[in-house]
């Protein structure tokens, strides 16, 4: 089978869930191209361990219209509905553009997560086209306040190209698929990252004691400088005797500076860094839950207005499967975390421990997701 992924580059979740879906695809043998304009370094192991005959990475900015955020926790809704709108002046010739390009591979499958586009311009090329998704992009824009209803139902009417869905957990919106005309529904497993290396083996990568605690703070590609203190104090963020793990963001200072750890998203892995931590500090965003389920982490979390997303993955993956606590967005800005990451931490007690060893797939939606796929384009 060759199957053709397009994957939207708002944020990284889209990008991280997709991976261990074509990563079980290309150890059956399989071959992936991906269209995205998420960080290149999401895919790049894939590439380097199964070769660009199998596993093609093509960038592709203009089928993936996005949303825009001023800052790690807003959207900023005038610059996204114009962008929005003139991505719908010319996508008639960038579908007819596409198709071309589609055409010409020779693809069984078209995947989606979860650009629109796509959908139509598989049809158009004759191929069908599932969506593997939480969402789709239709109900996020239409419960945006001061949504464009024009833009909400152009994207709608793409995504009825489409053949299949495969809902993921945390879950908004999506059931409006099960009537829809033609389309098959179906449910997944939970689809997520799993660290490769021990807790204590993480902990000594970073030069961290093996028996303190530690806060992960990442926000998922974006930056906190533009929300939170412009100098992170351990006094005020951390709870004595914690240390605390921060995604790279070059407009921040950390003092006292041995109490932190500054890491690079794109060299490091990590699922790895989420199971060495004990509390993750950040936004419900489909990568961060999935993975802070699947290594039992608390979650504490800032709360993004103008984004359902956080309804489904509140009510129908944290809440069930995870441990959460909201931060308010007050106290982040103001860089008052030590209770609140004291209180996530004491969820903890009532989720199993974190993984001590390097995780051998505990996790059955990639492959199950997979193997749907390979039946998929042998039934359509």
């Amino acid at each position: 089978m060759h199957l053709v992924a397009y994957i939207s580059g708002h944020g990284l979740g889209h990008a991280t869930r997709t991976y261990p879906v074509m990563r079980e695809l290309l150890e059956q043998g399989h071959k992936v191209t991906i269209v995205s304009n998420a960080p290149p370094f999401v895919f790049a192991d894939l590439v380097a361990d199964f070769g660009c005959e199998r596993c093609l990475v093509r960038s592709s900015p203009a089928i993936d219209p996005s949303v825009v955020q001023s800052d790690a926790i807003t959207i900023d809704v005038g610059r996204t509905f114009a962008g929005l709108a003139t991505f719908l002046a010319t996508s008639e010739e960038t579908a007819a553009n596409e198709c071309v390009w589609l055409q010409s591979q020779a693809a069984d499958l078209v995947y989606l997560d979860a650009p629109p586009l796509p959908a139509r311009v598989a049809k158009l090329a004759g191929v069908p086209s599932v969506i593997v998704s939480n969402f789709t992009f239709d109900h996020i824009l239409e419960m945006i306040d001061g949504a464009d209803m024009h833009v909400v139902d152009s994207f709608r009417d793409m995504y009825r190209a489409a053949t299949s869905v495969i809902k993921l957990p945390g879950d908004v919106g999506m059931d409006r698929w099960k009537t829809a005309d033609g389309m098959h529904f179906e449910d997944a497993p939970l689809v997520a990252r799993v660290c490769r290396n021990a807790r204590p083996v993480v902990r000594q990568q970073l030069d961290l004691p093996q028996d303190a605690c530690c806060l992960l703070i990442t926000f998922g590609g974006f930056g906190i400088s533009t929300r939170s203190a412009a100098v992170l104090d351990a006094a005020t963020v951390l709870p004595d005797g914690w240390f605390g793990i921060l995604v790279a963001d070059p407009n921040l200072r950390c003092t006292p500076a041995d109490r932190f750890r500054i890491i690079d998203h794109h060299t490091v892995y990590m699922p790895d860094i989420i199971n060495a931590s004990d509390v993750v500090l950040g936004k419900l965003g489909y990568g961060t839950c999935s993975e802070v389920v699947a290594h039992h982490v608390p979650l504490l979390f800032v709360s993004r207005p103008n984004f359902v997303e956080e309804d489904g993955l509140r009510d129908r993956l944290m809440n069930p499967f995870g441990a959460m606590l909201e931060l308010a967005v007050g106290e982040f800005d103001r860089g008052k975390w030590a209770p609140s990451v004291l209180a996530a931490y004491a969820l903890r007690q009532h989720r199993p421990s974190p993984v001590d060893h390097a995780a051998q797939t505990p996790l059955s939606g990639a492959r199950m997701v997979a193997s749907r796929l390979v039946e998929m384009s042998k039934k359509f």
